[in-house]
């Protein structure tokens, strides 16, 4: 994403959830998301990680994972 929003995390949430029903080759393999930015807010990274996304920052031709300590990624394979 370019410019990242909150709609974004939910959007990506919501194609987390029904990522087996598109590709139910997957089904019983762990999945794991990431939401990778160009511009964004502290606060909207936060709420990201907060629902268990991976954050990745663009910038300077860098592809920096943008995580805290601690950080559990969230399996959206298993129910919430």
């Amino acid at each position: 994403k370019s410019h990242f929003k909150e709609r974004d995390i939910e959007q990506m949430l919501r194609l987390m959830h029904r990522f087996t029903e598109f590709f139910p080759e997957h089904k019983g393999k762990k999945l794991y998301g990431i939401m990778a930015y160009v511009d964004g807010s502290d606060e909207t990274r936060q709420m990201a990680l907060d629902s268990g996304l991976y954050v990745a920052h663009i910038h300077d031709d860098l592809f920096d994972l943008d995580t805290t300590t601690p950080f559990t990624p969230r399996d959206f394979s298993q129910p919430a």
